[in-house]
């Protein structure tokens, strides 16, 4: 900069300067929040010559890495600080580039965002793009959502969010977690899938065919679907049908049915689809082509009725008369499908031997008998049911004794049961012995014989002979069993087994089985005891046995823990009263598990108002018993009407605070989905999570604040949102309870925490709310986010009320490097207003200005002014940051004169501030003057800024150069200027100092264009043009002073051309004179510059005389021609001619005039004076 004034002082001027440019004509760029960002422009002369400069920036989040340059092309590098800058602020400001090529300003726009994350070409900065992401690129979504940044980009300090995202990011199965993230956030909902059709129908199927069945997703998104098949002959290619199967949101599922595993009929089978929330089923139906006529299952359906028909009969269930009639009819219906059948002819004689028609019977039995004979051997029980049907029809003694004879040689060879039951009837040594014949109908049980027909003549023995019941094994339970069932147990029989249940210290399930079927039939209290002690020992309840149970103890039975069982098999939802007896023992003996206790009371809760007696009796025990489950921590639905009921305000007490306070933080949540085993519960303001499990369909979770997040967790570890699956409902909400609690316990730091959180939704807090804010502070236990929240609603709080020791305490526990911003520029404030200047310059130091009230901020500086005596840069900086705002003093006012550089227009702001108070700005104006100077960037102000200047003994350096470049500029560059620059340079000149040949040659050309000139003016003016001439330096303007002072003789007899050009430039003109006889000259000329790119030819050119011209000009190379022009000499003067050449040019204009007395006088003056010169001179 020196180095250019002084060279400014001398007169030595750029006539092309140099010019600093940039192609960023505005910048603009999104900052990743709490992200240094860096960026870099480029400025550059355009021409390729050096430039020299400084750079600043306009808003002190935006750092200049180095302010200085110097270079032809220059990056200047900076960066963007928003940590103190809120998500979604503009950071509006400039750059500005003071330099010697000018000054240049350069906008620049920040956007403060929380990050953003570049997927290929593109970047993605929020939720929804996210949710695009992973509906476009599931792979790249799963990196991005697992990368450590993902809250900081996305969830932009939202701490509800945040907890949503810790919670569903501990899933499994990543995919499945961006799924229910993404729906929990409200940027999807959960795809439903449906199937193209639900059922399916296969006829006359031959061989294997494959089918398909679409699947259809009415949105995009993660799914997976179980599928599950429950019949052998369709097969699957996928159990698992994950979303990447899916093309346009349908999947076509394959399946196929396997002729070789299709039984004869209809073959039904299903394929289940189930999603987490939803299961859909595909029935199939499928038949091979039928190959007989009639169906087996028809026929097999006659068989079990006509046997029916026969148990009913011998149980006496039915007369013998309706057994024949509708036995006949199921026979005929046998017959009439396969009318060859030997089996179903025997049974007809047989119903004909019993309706006492013998011949019917005979005729069948005749027609049959070759049959039977022919296949003797190969169907030896047709051959015995035969001999069989054949003595029915005989009964004759002797044949039935060779009838046994055979029928026992195939029984010995064979060992069919069914022979056996032919044997039954007709063998004597079997019907004389009962054990025997019990015997071989137990053999044939344990080779597996369940036929009904042989469980009824077991129970027919055992109704004749009781005895003979001693054990309660398979096979005499069976027995029992079908005899209970079909009601034909004898009370003897009856009476033996409940003797031999009695015995049995532990009963199996069927004889529990058999007890009941008994009870069924006899609800004596002998049976009725009987049941009530099997059950009792065998720990069997349940509802089914409540009216048993019931009964037992409405008939006073005497039976160890009856009551107990009564309870434990009561539905845990009937509130219905309770018989007497049992409030009346329990009242009494209760030794019930808190479970069961808890249903008790709250039946006899829900029902004081029918039974008050029985509730007044039972309230001391219930009172205690709600005391015990609260230090236990017990809670189900039953506890809860009981808390509801009895807790009252009195009971509590610093012993018991801190359960209650837990128990009023207590959810129901009822789950409809049975994949659900777990809930889990993540809060926002607490670290971590808690998980509940899900028992019967309910879980009671505990949640202190609003907005938790809650997530289900399936039996294979995934993570869901519930939906519909799930209801919550909150079952105590008594705010004045939980601040008892408090009172009593104020180390309850999870309740404390959730008071917190509704204190903060108030919108000014109170004395007591912000000291328990300040005290949840301190827990080690919250989450380091909400700590901040919290910090910051304290700061909040002494920022709009003050109180100076509460704010003093509250600062020493709280860490200052770590505020945010806007928690920053509070404590700051607060600092300035308690007078406390350095500590709030000592936190201003890594925080921004910007935001701090311009009042507050002036006052901080003012008073570190006063300390200060020397520069401090960022004490300047904050200083122009509050003057800039309209907010200063004359101490701020002093400091910037003194200090401060920035850009031309900044610095005269501050000038012209200066001058309201009358302070000393000499040092500061040359600073101004020298920088305009330095830049070229001579504004309208700079005139009043020098003049102010030079009124307080400048510098003769500073004037110069600021006269000599004005004068340039007006000169050369035709610049208009104002007339006090004029006035400045008379004045120097009038003071005897020297000033550069510029400011005269710019004197001049001012005093030619006025209409008049002082003495003084016309003086000075002869002075500086005689003075100039005498150096060759003539223009064509001189001879405009003709009119007020004598010019010198080579100047006013001569025809000027004057042309402007660029000094590096050769300017030829090329003219052609024509004299006054027309004879033609052609010449070219290089014309001489006179000064700095101004170009002047003189030519004499007398009277009647034209000269014809252009003028070419060559610079680089390039060549321009202007166009031609045409000048004469048509001047008439007479009488006042004074030198040679007037005289000369005044004679032929005469002659061409015919002025004849004219002509005389003027050639007699120039002879005359020709000869006065000749004598007198002498020629050297």
């Amino acid at each position: 900069m020196k180095e250019k004034i002084n060279r400014y002082a001398r007169g030595v001027f750029e006539f092309d300067p140099q010019k600093v440019v940039t192609d960023e004509n505005n910048i603009f760029a999104i900052v990743d929040k709490n992200k240094e960002f860096k960026g870099t422009f480029c400025i550059y002369e355009e021409k390729g010559r050096e430039l020299k400069g400084l750079v600043y920036s306009g808003d002190d989040r935006v750092r200049i890495a180095e302010c200085s340059f110097i270079g032809s092309r220059v990056n200047i590098d900076y960066c963007v600080e928003s940590a103190d800058s809120d998500d979604g602020e503009v950071i509006d400001n400039c750059f500005y580039i003071v330099s010697n090529g000018g000054e240049l300003t350069i906008p620049y726009s920040f956007r403060i965002e929380a990050g953003c994350y570049e997927a290929g070409d593109f970047e993605i900065r929020n939720l929804d793009q996210f949710a695009r992401l992973a509906q476009d690129d599931n792979e790249e979504a799963i990196t991005l959502f697992e990368a450590d940044d993902f809250r900081d980009i996305f969830l932009m300090k939202d701490l509800s969010l945040c907890c949503v995202y810790d919670n569903f990011e501990k899933g499994i199965d990543v995919r499945n977690n961006i799924e229910e993230f993404l729906i929990a956030a409200g940027k999807k909902k959960r795809p439903d899938i449906t199937l193209s059709c639900y059922n399916r129908e296969y006829r006359d199927i031959e061989e294997n065919f494959k089918d398909t069945v679409v699947i259809e997703k009415d949105t995009w998104g993660y799914t997976n679907v179980k599928v599950n098949v429950d019949a052998p002959f369709i097969r699957i290619e996928r159990k698992n049908i994950e979303s990447d199967v899916f093309t346009g949101n349908k999947y076509e599922f394959s399946y196929v049915i396997d002729a070789s595993k299709l039984h004869g009929g209809n073959n039904y089978g299903r394929i289940t689809f189930e999603t987490i929330n939803k299961s859909m089923t595909l029935t199939i139906v499928a038949s091979k082509p039928f190959t007989k006529p009639r169906t087996r299952a028809k026929e097999h359906k006659l068989i079990y009725d006509l046997i029916t028909l026969y148990i009913r009969f011998r149980t006496r269930a039915v007369h013998v008369s309706e057994w024949i009639r509708e036995s006949g009819i199921v026979i005929e219906a046998l017959l009439s499908i396969d009318e060859d059948n030997v089996f179903y002819k025997l049974a007809k004689a047989q119903l004909y031997i019993a309706e006492k028609k013998d011949d019917k019977a005979k005729a069948i039995i005749e027609s049959v008998k070759d049959d039977i004979a022919a296949e003797n051997e190969k169907e030896y029980i047709l051959y015995c049911y035969f001999i069989y049907v054949n003595t029915l029809y005989n009964r004759d003694w002797a044949y039935s004794k060779r009838a046994s004879s055979m029928i026992k040689e195939c029984y010995d060879k064979y060992d069919d049961w069914r022979i056996l039951w032919t044997l039954l009837f007709i063998d004597e040594e079997l019907e004389s012995n009962p054990s025997l014949k019990l015997l071989r109908m137990k053999e044939q049980f344990n080779r597996d014989c369940k036929s009904p027909v042989m469980y009824l003549e077991a129970c027919r023995t055992f109704n004749q002979n009781p005895g003979l019941l001693r054990v309660l094994n398979n096979f005499e339970v069976n027995v029992l069993l079908f005899g209970a069932k079909n009601k034909f147990l004898e009370d003897k029989l009856t009476d033996r087994v409940l003797s031999l249940v009695t015995a049995i210290r532990n009963k199996t399930p069927q004889i529990v089985k058999l007890m009941l079927l008994i009870w069924e039939n006899d609800t004596s209290n002998q049976v009725l005891e009987c049941l009530c002690r099997t059950l009792v020992r065998n720990n069997y309840v349940g509802e089914k046995y409540l009216p048993i149970y019931k009964a037992g103890i409405e008939a006073d039975i005497k039976i160890t823990q009856l009551f107990e069982y009564y309870m434990a098999s009561r539905n845990q939802t009937d509130m219905s009263p309770l018989p007497k007896m049992v409030t009346m023992y329990f009242g009494y003996n209760n030794d019930l598990d808190y479970i069961k206790k808890s249903y008790l009371y709250a039946d006899i809760i829900n029902n004081k108002t029918d039974n008050p007696q029985t509730y007044r009796t039972y309230l001391p025990q219930m009172e205690l018993f709600l005391k015990e489950q609260l230090m236990a921590g017990n809670i189900n639905d039953n506890l809860v009407a009981i808390y509801r009921d009895l807790l009252k305000p009195d009971m509590i007490n610093k012993d018991n605070a801190a359960a209650v306070a837990k128990l009023f933080h207590i959810r129901r949540v009822t789950v409809n989905n049975k994949n659900y085993a777990k809930v889990i519960v993540r809060h926002k303001e607490i670290k971590g999570e808690t998980e509940f499990p899900v028992l019967k369909n309910t879980a009671f979770i505990q949640t202190y604040t609003d907005n938790v997040s809650i997530s289900f967790v399936s039996n294979r570890g995934n993570r869901f949102n519930g939906g519909k699956d799930c209801t919550i409902t909150t079952l105590f909400d008594d705010e004045s309870i939980v601040k008892r609690c408090l009172e009593l316990n104020p180390d309850m730091e999870n309740v404390m925490i959730g008071y917190c959180d509704r204190m903060l939704k108030y919108p000014k807090q109170s004395v007591d709310s912000i000291e328990k804010i300040k005290e949840t502070i301190s827990y080690g236990c919250i989450s380091e986010p909400y700590r901040k929240k919290l910090i910051s609603r304290v700061i909040e709080y002494y920022y709009d009320g003050f109180d100076a020791d509460g704010f003093e305490s509250f600062i020493k526990t709280i860490d200052e490097s770590n505020l945010s911003g806007k928690d920053a520029v509070r404590i700051m404030e607060i600092r300035i207003i308690m007078g406390e200047y350095d500590k709030a310059y000592a936190l201003l130091k890594n925080h921004s200005a910007m935001n701090i009230v311009p009042k507050r901020l002036m006052k901080m500086c003012s008073k570190k002014i006063s300390c200060v005596e020397e520069e401090k840069k960022r004490l300047v900086e904050i200083a122009y940051i509050a003057f800039s705002q309209g907010a200063y003093d004359d101490n701020i006012l002093k400091y910037l004169i003194a200090y401060y550089n920035g850009a031309t227009d900044k610095m005269v702001e501050i000038w012209k501030a200066a001058g309201e108070i009358e302070e000393d700005t000499f040092e500061f104006e040359e600073r101004i003057l020298a920088q305009m100077m330095f830049t070229g960037k001579i504004t309208d102000i700079s005139i009043h800024i020098f003049s102010h200047y030079c009124s307080r003994g400048p510098k003769d350096r500073i004037v110069k150069a600021y006269l000599s470049l004005n004068s340039y500029l007006y000169f050369v560059k035709e610049c208009s200027m104002p007339e006090e620059l004029f006035e400045l340079i008379e004045a120097w000149f009038e003071n005897e100092k020297s000033l550069s040949d510029v400011c005269k040659m710019a004197l001049l050309k001012y005093y030619s264009s006025q209409e008049n000139l002082t003495e003084y003016r016309k003086e000075l003016a002869s002075v500086n043009l005689y003075y100039l001439a005498r150096k060759g330096i003539v223009f064509p303007f001189y001879q405009s002073f003709e009119k007020w002072i004598h010019l010198p003789y080579d100047i006013s007899d001569r025809t000027m051309i004057e042309y402007k050009a660029d000094p590096k430039s050769r300017v030829v003109i090329h003219y052609m004179y024509e004299s006054k006889d027309h004879k033609k000259k052609y010449v070219a000329e290089d014309m001489k510059q006179v000064y700095e790119g101004i170009f002047v030819k003189q030519f004499v050119l007398f009277y009647g005389e034209t000269m014809q011209y252009y003028i070419s000009e060559e610079t680089d190379g390039k060549k321009n021609v202007t166009d031609s022009v045409t000048i004469s000499n048509n001047c008439i003067r007479p009488l006042k001619s004074e030198g040679r050449y007037e005289m000369l040019n005044d004679i032929i204009a005469s002659q061409d005039t015919h002025e004849p007395e004219a002509l005389k006088i003027l050639v007699h003056s120039y002879a005359v004076n020709n000869a006065v010169t000749e004598q007198m001179f002498t020629m050297l």
